[in-house]
């Protein structure tokens, strides 16, 4: 239109968006380089998202255990090692109880129980018995004595039985008892069952015989750890269990003649 001013082409301004352009460049081609696009904001509401870990670092494992504490998994022993893990041992023989196990027992009936009527001497491992006898002359009335290895169970030597009534007079039974309860050796299991009659009463009675082989019986025991055998009468039971050497009875039951079970646990070797 007349008036207005008139520029030369050659001196016009590059026109690089289409909206800075006049009204005669809008048909000119855009500029191909798109704008930037602001972050887009995340959700308020949204839980965050997992965050990958470095290639090479490796997530850590949270601590699930206190180093050298022991746990059960039935029978598996399982042990927290330094790094905070579990670590799997062997497999126990018969149970784990903060590490492996094994159980012991001493089972004792005198003449006339309830259960029994002459009488029973039984020695017991890890629920599998591995001695049991009755009464009278040809069963193992008396005094009958196992030796073990605590830590194995494994027998180290046969069951012996010492029956006073054999020898009655001359107490040749009870002196040999007292002897070799004198010389095991410290640090065995052992487990005593008396069955049908001690031998080590009057008939009938409660009190005790006063020979020298009665007194020496009486005296072994204690020195294993017996705290009941002064109570004993005569046909009672009495199971006692021990460790050779601590002077002191680890399970110890008496009665009138009713059966009764000493019983005791103690860890297994791996």
């Amino acid at each position: 239109p007349i008036g207005s001013p008139q520029i030369d082409a050659a001196e016009a301004p590059p026109c690089g968006r289409q909206r800075d352009c006049p009204a005669s460049d809008a048909g000119a081609a855009p500029d191909p380089t798109p704008p930037a696009q602001p972050a887009p904001k995340p959700d308020a509401g949204a839980e965050p998202g997992p965050v990958s870990p470095a290639p090479d670092t490796a997530p850590a494992s949270p601590p699930g255990c206190r180093v050298g504490e022991v746990h059960c998994l039935g029978r598996i022993p399982q042990m927290c090692g330094a790094d905070g893990k579990w670590v799997n041992g062997p497999a126990c023989v018969h149970a784990c109880e903060g590490g492996c196990v094994n159980r012991f027992a001493a089972v004792s009936a005198g003449r006339g129980s309830p259960t029994n009527g002459d009488g029973l001497s039984e020695f017991v491992r890890n629920g599998s018995s591995f001695f049991s006898k009755g009464g009278d002359l040809i069963g193992a009335r008396g005094f009958n004595v196992a030796v073990l290895d605590p830590r194995t169970g494994a027998a180290l030597e046969p069951v012996r039985n010492f029956d006073p009534w054999v020898s009655p007079l001359s107490g040749t039974s009870l002196r040999e008892f007292a002897e070799y309860l004198n010389a095991i050796e410290p640090g065995r299991l052992v487990l005593v069952s008396t069955c049908d009659d001690a031998g080590i009463t009057n008939l009938n009675s409660c009190e005790k015989g006063g020979s020298a082989a009665v007194t020496g019986a009486l005296d072994a025991l204690r020195r294993l750890g017996s705290r009941e055998i002064g109570r004993y009468c005569s046909r009672g039971a009495f199971a006692f269990a021990a460790i050779s050497g601590e002077g002191r009875a680890r399970s110890e039951k008496l009665s009138q003649g009713a059966k009764v079970t000493a019983e005791i646990t103690l860890p297994a070797a791996p």
